[in-house]
């Protein structure tokens, strides 16, 4: 018995080693590792490369769409803040002023006849006198002029402060907002949470003493605002800082309407005399009798000039001269970031508009 079972041993080691060497010396199930076939280097690289292509045509597709939807975004924005205005022209009797110094004659003149026009029953010399300067304070009325020594609001900051409607109170429509329980705005546009902070560039609470501004869906540079009555003064803003640290690089767009950069037989030169008079001074820009509202486009620029192209006009008495100007259609004048920029005045970017 103890034979047989050393033998069923024996005999049992011997099956499976059997079967072990089967499977190491060829079976056809376990075959051996020198029979695999590899890729070679040049498969390889082959394989990474076409990844590497598919890649990046399909990063250039993405971009693409989140370039065109960041487009349209925009001029969404724009199309509803010019369907507003529009109401507001038809309510109000007029479009609001974007130049809001009251230091200055002309734009203490045109606010004043703006709230007269809107606010027939108000003292409009007091509503004025609420109208906030760029750091939210007050400015001052003593002997018939206003004075301040804080910057006015920017033409970002005066298209939010109107669009945000005013005070119920007809009476006072603005210097309410302002009592110690102040009145709400009421009628004013829906801006679904991106007034922001100019300075700081965070969400705007009403708390706040900064006026805000109305962040465009680039996320870094808000919407500007200018009035056609206040085209060369904003024009002149920027112009007074060429060749500073702190370029102004948002104006309004003349409007070269023959395209040869000459400005020559322009339809604003009513007189025919070759000179531009005060009333034809807003002639040579993009929408003469209403406002301009600009946007910085998908990159968030407005494009500052490397070599700003400066223009000169005749007047019936001296000459207007004009540090830096950016021409519409022609595209003399922008930097390679004005081209996306999307404005009310074009139904395209610049850059698309310019003449093939």
């Amino acid at each position: 018995m103890d034979g047989c079972r050393a033998t069923n041993k024996g005999a049992g080691f011997g099956v499976r080693g059997s079967e072990f060497r089967s499977r190491s010396s060829g079976d056809a199930k376990f075959p051996p590792a020198a029979g695999h076939s590899a890729f070679t280097l040049v498969e390889l690289l082959t394989v990474i490369t076409i990844i590497g292509i598919l890649a990046s045509l399909a990063s250039v597709a993405a971009y693409k769409v989140f370039f065109q939807a960041r487009g349209a975004a925009i001029k969404a924005d724009i199309t509803n803040m010019d369907n507003f205005l529009a109401q507001f022209k038809n309510e109000h009797g007029d479009y609001p002023p974007s130049n809001l110094d009251h230091t200055n004659s002309a734009a203490q003149a045109a606010m004043i006849r703006f709230i007269t026009k809107a606010f027939p029953r108000c003292n409009a010399i007091e509503e004025v006198r609420h109208i906030p300067r760029a750091d939210g304070t007050l400015p001052t009325y003593n002997n018939g002029a206003y004075s301040s020594s804080s910057p006015a609001m920017s033409p970002a900051q005066a298209l939010a402060f109107w669009l945000r409607g005013f005070s119920a109170n007809k009476q006072r429509p603005l210097s309410s907002l302002y009592d110690p329980q102040p009145a709400e705005r009421v009628g004013g546009l829906e801006f679904n949470g991106r007034l922001i902070n100019p300075n700081t560039k965070t969400g705007w609470v009403i708390a706040d003493l900064i006026p805000p501004v109305f962040q465009a869906p680039s996320g870094s540079q808000p919407y500007v605002y200018f009035e056609s009555r206040s085209y060369l003064y904003h024009n002149n803003q920027s112009s007074a800082t060429v060749g500073s640290g702190n370029f102004i690089p948002y104006m309004p767009y003349m409007w070269d309407s023959n395209n040869d950069g000459a400005f020559t037989n322009l339809d604003w030169d009513a007189n025919n005399n070759g000179k531009l008079d005060s009333s034809e001074q807003a002639k040579i820009y993009a929408n003469p009798k209403s406002y301009q509202i600009v946007s910085a486009g998908v990159d968030g620029d407005f494009g500052t000039p490397t070599s700003p192209v400066a223009k000169s006009f005749p007047l019936v008495s001296g000459t207007l001269n004009l540090a830096v100007a950016k021409i519409y259609r022609s595209g003399e004048g922008y930097a390679s970031e004005d081209d996306d920029n999307i404005t009310n005045f074009s139904q395209q970017s610049l850059g698309d508009a310019k003449p093939q």
